[in-house]
């Protein structure tokens, strides 16, 4: 898991096209509302690689357990717009 988590992050730094798509796993939230410390990692690694123009789209993929009231992929998404990064369909 941790191998393939570092060639995720490391792919950027190889391939320079800006048509790329990144797609950033959940990884749990904490009390159900806020993205616990590996997702807030790995989704600001996701806006460093947009503001970077590594990539041009985020794809998000979490789903909703049963401690949690929204969805991961929703909680995710607010918090990429929060941090100015623009939601498309």
């Amino acid at each position: 898991m941790a191998l393939v988590e570092a060639l995720i992050i490391n792919y950027p730094k190889y391939n320079r096209n800006s048509d790329d798509y990144i797609i950033v796993l959940g990884a749990g939230l904490d009390h159900g509302v806020v993205p616990n410390l590996i997702l807030r990692e790995r989704l600001d690694i996701a806006i460093k690689c947009m503001k970077e123009n590594l990539a041009q789209y985020i794809v998000l993929s979490g789903g909703q357990g049963t401690d949690e009231s929204i969805s991961e992929a929703q909680v995710m998404s607010e918090y990429l717009q929060a941090k100015g990064i623009e939601k498309t369909k």
